[in-house]
């Protein structure tokens, strides 16, 4: 663990199979294959939430990590004081949920799952949207993949 620094509190927003299920049901010991099981495994980040439209997915989040689940990311910013954001959830949808994250103060870092997007445009605006906020924060939205994605 990170000498005297505050663990950082994690929202997970999409509870499918990179966000949790690919080893959901799987002993962990070793290695990982999503975003919660990570998270969870560290000693410098605490699971504080995650957010998914599916009331199974969050069910099950709840019972395995202990930790509250919400229908929509609104109701999770309202609630939680996060400091990492992680979008896995679907890429249709990525664009606005990054949006969101954005205007949370609290929010230090967001890894957002690539692609970022399914068109070019959208993704560079999104590359560029996380770049006007750099000097705030760090954001970490994929940008390689995007330029290998322009050839």
């Amino acid at each position: 663990m990170l000498k005297n620094m505050q663990k950082e509190k994690c929202l997970v927003v999409g509870l499918g199979n990179i966000g949790m299920n690919f080893d959901f049901d799987l002993d962990n010991t070793g290695f990982v294959l999503t975003h919660c099981a990570a998270i969870k495994q560290h000693d410098d980040f605490i699971l504080l939430g995650g957010v998914d439209p599916n009331s199974a997915c969050r069910s099950d989040f709840e019972k395995k990590y202990m930790s509250p689940a919400f229908s929509n990311i609104d109701d999770a910013l309202d609630s939680l004081i996060a400091t990492v954001g992680v979008i896995c959830n679907p890429t249709d949808d990525h664009y606005s949920v990054l949006v969101r994250l954005l205007e949370s103060p609290d929010l230090k870092v967001i890894l957002c799952e690539k692609p970022l997007s399914y068109n070019f445009n959208e993704a560079q605006e999104m590359v560029e949207i996380c770049a006007k906020k750099g000097e705030q924060r760090s954001i970490k939205c994929g940008e390689d993949f995007l330029l290998k994605s322009k050839n």
